[in-house]
Order: C-alpha cells, then structure tokens, then sequence
C-alpha cells in the first residue's frame, strides 16, 4: 500500500495538470499555443503526430506540474513526508515540475507517431490483437517518458514503478472519462 500512495503522490502534479488542461481545452483558451507540435508536417505521406498533439498541451503540462510540485512543497510537504520520495524542501518546483510534464507529453508522441503510421486517428483505438497493446499504451505512455526525467531526484524502488503503472491503468481511463463528460475531449478513453 505504501508502494501505491507513494507513486499518487510523486505524480499528483501530472494529475493537476490533466485538470488544468481540461479547462484549458474547455474554454478553448490560449488559442495562440493550439499548434501541432510536428507543424503539420508529414513522414511519408502521413502526419508526424497529428493536430491534438499541441504547444499549447505541453505548456499546459508543464505549468501543471510545475504548480502541483509547488502545492507539495509548500502545502503539503509537512504532512505527506512519510510517503514522499523527493525532499520537497531542497527541490526546484520549477525544474522538478518542468521536466515531469515535458516528460508526460514526451512520452505520448511514440505513441501518437506510430499510430498515424497504422493509419489510426487521434483519439480512436485501433481492433484485432494490436487494440489491447494501444489500449495498455495509451494508458502509460505519459509514465514512460516522465519516469526517465524525475529520476535526477527519485530512486525509487521497483514496486514503486510498478504502483504507479498500474495507478495510470486505472486512473487515466477514468481521467479521460471526465474530459469526455466535460467537452475538454472528443473520445471517452
């Protein structure tokens, strides 16, 4: 259980950042950063990532995470000691939060990059033995590429990794779900 509260709370910031960009993408604000990342550049005849992958998520992301790391360490740091697993008293939120949302989004574009190759449109899933591989990725992707950029400040342990797999597992569907619901996404998964 330790292992699990653990791994909420290191990428509660990730969290936070899903709930800003459910407003940001609600009302439709910062149109200015609404650009595909890939430029709507194409890699044989297909787009790189396609238009949901954008500017204006990554900052999003970003100032998310910068934000929820700044909630942990000046807010909550006293009374969560005991399951954190970065000293929030020596950390750079700024840094700290940067890398874990640049990490997040990171780590949706190998997934965004080979599903356009297959001809899969942004937000759809694909059938036949490959939907439960994209259903699986599309769920930890962000884990993917954040874990390897807040490991300058966290050792964790394997059951850690593992808690917060299968947290994004259970949380990223219900995330997407209320996104859905609320108009900030096209798709409920």
């Amino acid at each position: 259980m330790t292992a699990i509260l653990q791994a909420l709370y290191l990428f509660a910031p990730i969290l936070l950042a899903s709930g800003l960009s459910a407003f940001v993408l609600r009302y439709d604000l910062w149109r200015g950063l609404r650009r595909p990342i890939d430029g709507g550049r194409s890699w044989h005849g297909k787009r790189v990532f396609g238009d949901s992958k954008t500017w204006r998520g990554l900052v999003v992301a970003m100032i998310g995470c910068i934000a929820g790391a700044g909630v942990q360490k000046v807010v909550l740091s006293d009374y969560l000691a005991s399951i954190a697993l970065v000293d929030y008293s020596q950390l750079d939120v700024v840094l700290f939060g940067a890398a874990m949302g640049f990490g997040a989004i990171a780590g949706e574009l190998p997934n965004s990059f080979i599903k356009r190759r297959l001809g899969i449109a942004p937000g759809k899933t694909t059938t036949g033995p490959l939907a439960v591989l994209f259903y699986i990725w599309d769920q930890v992707d962000l884990l993917i590429g954040a874990w390897p950029l807040v490991l300058g400040w966290v050792c964790p342990r394997i059951e850690v990794v593992v808690a917060s797999f299968a947290l994004a597992l259970t949380i990223h569907p219900i995330v997407s779900l209320v996104g859905f619901l609320i108009g900030a996404r096209r798709s409920a998964r």
